[in-house]
């Protein structure tokens, strides 16, 4: 009965070697996967484990624990992003194509590319995966250091706002009472979100429109600075 006892405390704990078919890749993705359909502060170890068939002590092997899982998806993703432009193309047409990217990777990872912005580290791995293009393409521009971190930060702040609302402004028509109030009190915001439903274009449009103000702010950030020189 003791040498029974000994052998079964002998198979507690984590295991000594690693499933052979569990890589860090199916880990990730299986990760991914799970976030995608139930919201990230959903993830944990033994959830992802039943998503793999495995145990749950088996994960540690690849990945040691719940915020480097994270670190990966972040990265699994955020490599993923798709950008068309020649590093050569004129930075006004590498700007917007850093947007178009990022605005795409926020419609089809909503569950990772959001809740990020809420995590340090998440972010420096984000922009690490990413930036870089958009740092060019404004230092191209002729940018100070420190305007190109002004400039960028006020771009992904912008797409990462339009990102947050666009589930909210699918523009439903108001009921009654709300559009005589908004008719009464706010004609100009009546008339834009009335405009807004009754566009039918995609959000890439309605995106596009906000970068290019940001550009145009940058053109004449750019011309105030020539002149003054």
């Amino acid at each position: 009965m003791i040498k029974k006892a000994g052998q079964a405390k002998a198979r507690l704990g984590r295991p000594r070697t690693a499933d052979p078919q569990l890589t860090r890749q199916r880990i990730l993705e299986a990760a991914l996967a799970t976030v995608e359909r139930e919201g990230l502060e959903r993830l944990s170890m033994r959830r992802l484990a039943t998503e793999l068939g495995v145990d749950p002590m088996s994960i540690y092997h690849h990945i040691p624990d719940k915020q480097r899982i994270i670190a990966g998806v972040v990265e699994l993703v955020f490599a993923g992003m798709q950008r068309r432009c020649e590093r050569n193309a004129p930075w006004v047409e590498r700007v917007l194509d850093w947007a178009h990217g990022y605005h795409d990777l926020t419609r089809s990872h909503p569950y990772i590319v959001l809740p990020i912005v809420k995590d340090p580290d998440a972010v420096a791995i984000a922009m690490l995966a990413v930036s870089e293009p958009l740092y060019e393409a404004f230092q191209d521009a002729g940018l100070t250091d420190k305007s190109i971190a002004t400039a960028a930060d006020t771009l992904v702040d912008f797409l990462n706002g339009f990102a947050l609302g666009e589930p909210s402004s699918s523009c439903h028509e108001p009921n009654p009472v709300v559009s005589h109030r908004l008719a009464e009190q706010a004609p100009t915001l009546a008339r834009v979100l009335r405009l807004a439903r009754t566009s039918g274009s995609d959000s890439w449009d309605r995106v596009k429109l906000g970068v290019e103000i940001i550009i145009a702010g940058v053109c004449t950030t750019l011309a105030t600075r020539n002149s003054a020189d």
